[in-house]
């Protein structure tokens, strides 16, 4: 019975994510963005088990930072956003290094990355800032990149914000598809948010921290949304995982990725 009412959750979640994800799902750059951030989640956070039980096999590998490296390079030719990227991987880093280095809860020391060298962490943070070189405009995509943000969010002038996909997910005259995306984004906002609080003492900082940058991120736009859906499902089903009335769905939250990453 529990597999079966698993995979109704599941697919309950994943058609609520449906409409904020396909309110960018349309042939732009987006759709680049939306396939790295799944991909970058799944590489940095989603495929380990719990690093306690195997901890030489839960280290992130020579074959994942090359492949980290290899697509930020591809990012960074394909969509204005690729900074994203680099948000996911230093969330990764910082966390980390924090949890390793600050007294924090035991629950928080389990559920780190206790494998993973720190050099080899560095390391990779290196190699991810070194691809955001490899493109035709060097130096200047960064600033460019930089702009884009400006205009976009927090700061944007007021003509921007008269733009739809603009506008905040909060505001009330929402019609249509937009008023869809809002309600669907609430949705998993407050079910994510209340995962994080029943799961207070034993979260994993890195993908935290991953959390509440794209949160931060989603509140200045509609067209941001998309982009904290695909990190707040995963980070949902793996706060439930740790939570031991739900101990079950641990066996599952590794397919749940996949099927994130590749639908």
């Amino acid at each position: 019975v529990r597999p079966l009412g698993l995979c109704i959750v599941f697919s309950a979640l994943l058609l609520v994510a449906a409409a904020p994800i396909a309110y960018r799902m349309t042939l732009r750059p987006d759709m680049a963005t939306i396939f790295f951030i799944a991909a970058y989640w799944y590489q940095l956070f989603g495929w380990r088990q719990d690093t306690t039980t195997q901890p030489r096999e839960n280290a992130l590998t020579w074959k994942t930072i090359i492949l980290i490296t290899g697509m930020q390079a591809l990012w960074v030719n394909l969509h204005g956003l690729y900074p994203i990227g680099l948000v996911l991987v230093f969330c990764k880093i910082a966390g980390e290094t924090f949890t390793h280095n600050v007294p924090v809860p035991a629950g928080w020391k389990q559920r780190a990355d206790t494998a993973t060298p720190a050099s080899r962490l560095w390391l990779m943070g290196t190699l991810a800032i070194a691809a955001c070189f490899i493109n035709p405009n060097g130096v200047n995509t960064f600033l460019h990149s930089g702009k884009i943000y400006m205009e976009t969010t927090h700061n944007a002038a007021e003509f921007v914000k008269t733009i739809r996909e603009m506008e905040s997910p909060f505001a009330l005259d929402l019609v249509g598809a937009q008023k869809v995306t809002a309600v669907s984004y609430k949705i998993i906002l407050y079910g994510s948010l209340a995962s994080l609080v029943f799961n207070v003492r034993r979260l994993k900082v890195s993908t935290t921290l991953s959390y509440l940058a794209f949160l931060y991120l989603s509140l200045s736009s509609l067209r941001a949304t998309s982009y904290f859906v695909l990190v707040a499902l995963p980070f949902t089903v793996e706060n439930l995982s740790a939570i031991k009335q739900f101990k079950f769905v641990a066996r599952y939250s590794s397919l749940f990725t996949k099927l994130l990453a590749t639908g």
